[in-house]
């Protein structure tokens, strides 16, 4: 598990190794750059949001599965302490499991936990909106801790501290940023896939070779695994009843 997950992480961080050294180096240029990825993130996601506003119920319960799913990676990545994965969940998941179980990913942690408050507080309330116009309660686990206040506690008490000290952490925070961006890229793509084509097994997120379908680039090297169990919308459905 270690070994595929270490074999993971770096497939990831070479991909955006070379744009990761051209991040900007200071606190402020950082934080516009970061904030501009996001801004590119949440237009990408459009798409996704107008496919759930055609959904029906069952599908919405689905793709709200997914998110929680994100969320536990993300509460998993506020310590840097090293620990098993002890679930497979959506590619975001893993890999904020995967940087925060291993202390040299700690910097690459750090800008992967900034992107997710980023985006995730602009991406809560129009999912929130989705709900409402379905009728379906949204669970307030996703907003647990996603507060503004504490996006901008990473800015003033992580992130602009440790740039001052050394600017040349920028560039292995920017990986973690990056990596994270292709993560829930990826994971946006294969949600609309699914509600595009109405599928009703759903939820075999594969890293390396489903990332073909929807990137220009070549798979990664990774080995062949479902990083979930496979879910059905009639299942969720049925947990939610």
């Amino acid at each position: 598990m270690r070994r595929s997950e270490r074999t993971f992480v770096e497939a990831e961080r070479a991909a955006v190794k070379a744009k990761a050294q051209g991040a900007p180096n200071t606190p402020q240029t950082f934080m516009a750059w970061l904030e501009s990825l996001a801004a590119l993130q949440s237009s990408g996601a459009e798409p996704l949001l107008a496919a759930l506003g055609q959904a029906d119920a069952e599908q919405v319960h689905w793709f709200m599965a997914q998110e929680r799913a994100r969320r536990i990676g993300f509460e998993l990545s506020q310590t840097f302490t090293a620990r098993p994965v002890p679930w497979e969940a959506l590619a975001v998941s893993n890999l904020m499991n995967a940087l925060s179980s291993e202390r040299h990913y700690a910097y690459q942690s750090l800008g992967a936990r900034g992107f997710v408050e980023c985006t995730t507080l602009e991406r809560l309330p129009r999912l929130d909106a989705v709900c409402a116009r379905k009728n379906i309660r949204f669970p307030s686990a996703l907003r647990d801790g996603l507060e503004p206040a504490r996006f901008q506690c990473w800015q003033s008490d992580e992130l602009f501290p440790l740039l001052e000290s050394d600017a040349s952490f920028s560039s292995l925070i920017a990986e973690g940023v990056l990596m994270c961006l292709r993560a829930i890229t990826r994971a946006d793509q294969r949600c609309l896939h699914e509600l595009a084509n109405g599928s009703q097994l759903v939820a075999r997120f594969e890293y390396a070779d489903e990332s073909a379908l929807y990137e220009p680039e070549p798979a990664f090297a990774v080995p062949r695994a479902p990083a979930v169990r496979p879910v059905q919308w009639r299942d969720v459905s049925a947990r939610h009843s």
